[in-house]
């Protein structure tokens, strides 16, 4: 399913060519190993949403999101790459996600099951919870955020989100309830 928004689909030569160009050099991954279709925007891009993202998204520039990015696999993986800055109010992720400037949140959840994770040159965020799921700073380190809860450290976690615990069961924390309850 093509993504809505300033994409187009494009060859693996042409997506390898601008990621090249571009600088940024992809963490654990080539771009033969992501999954189709590639899909491209060049520039700054500025839209309301990405409407059910499938295969790649690259953007070579800034993207801005004005709502919330639900990026979870349903139908496919939705792995996101871009080379500048993002902003987004809220994102969930399951996959991979690189940005190589400074990701600006509210809430990110990441939440990786299989493979996939959280690469990023900077975070400012309000939140991020971290489930299943790695963060890796691509350079010097620059994290900026008022609450963080890695699922792998249950203590320190129920103490900044106490909220990701209300069903009480620490075996079986709905991350992406977490996620939805925040649009409501």
């Amino acid at each position: 399913m093509k993504a809505s928004g300033p994409w187009r689909t494009v060859a693996l030569k042409e997506l390898t060519r601008e990621l090249g160009n571009s600088g940024l050099e992809l963490p654990h991954a080539s771009p033969s190993e992501l999954p189709k279709p590639y899909q491209l925007a060049t520039g700054d891009v500025r839209i309301p949403r990405i409407a059910l993202p499938r295969g790649t998204l690259v953007v070579i520039g800034n993207l801005t999101l004005e709502e919330d990015i639900d990026a979870r696999r349903v139908e496919g993986i939705s792995n996101i790459i871009v080379t500048g800055d993002m902003q987004v109010r809220n994102a969930y992720v399951d996959a991979f996600l690189v940005v190589g400037g400074t990701l600006r949140a509210g809430t990110i959840v990441a939440d990786s099951n299989w493979d996939g994770g959280l690469f990023t040159g900077a975070i400012e965020a309000e939140t991020i919870v971290l489930k299943d799921c790695a963060l890796d700073f691509l350079g010097k380190k620059k994290l900026v955020v008022k609450r963080l809860a890695d699922l792998e450290k249950i203590k320190s976690a129920k103490k900044a989100v106490p909220e990701l615990f209300a069903g009480g069961d620490e075996d079986e924390i709905d991350a992406y309830a977490f996620f939805a309850s925040l649009s409501r």
